[in-house]
């Protein structure tokens, strides 16, 4: 089990309550309005994300409510996507929390996705969260 699944076990967060997957947009795409889904899906493409209103109503059209807040997972994005996370996510406006895992061996990296380090930064404010991811056999 890949950290960032171990993360989501730890959380209690899944498909049922919540838990999105990028590559299972075709599951999703039609249940949050078209400016989220697309720049959730096209542009800020994070591995999965956690809508918290979202209560895994099959039967739902969309989450209540529609504009609820999104916490955005990203798994070991590369360099350039990396740069790329604190605009989209900023811009987004849709997601209070950014958690990127660089690789399976540091923290994880949490960021406050509404706030920058400074007035002159671009970088996302890191919030000071340790959060413990017991190792689990596969």
């Amino acid at each position: 089990m890949s950290r960032i699944e171990q993360l989501f076990e730890q959380l209690g967060y899944n498909r049922e309550n919540g838990l999105f997957y990028l590559d299972e947009s075709e599951q999703w795409l039609n249940k949050f309005p078209f400016r989220i889904s697309k720049v959730l899906r096209d542009i800020i493409q994070p591995y999965a994300f956690y809508s918290l209103h979202h209560h895994g109503d099959e039967a739902s059209e969309h989450p209540e409510p529609i504009n609820n807040p999104i916490i955005l997972f990203f798994d070991k994005p590369d360099e350039e996507k990396t740069k790329e996370i604190p605009k989209w996510t900023f811009c987004f406006g849709q997601a209070p929390v950014v958690i990127i895992n660089s690789d399976d061996y540091g923290p994880l990296d949490i960021y406050h996705g509404y706030q920058f380090e400074s007035d002159h930064s671009y970088q996302l404010k890191s919030l000071d969260a340790d959060i413990n991811i017991t190792r689990c056999a596969v």
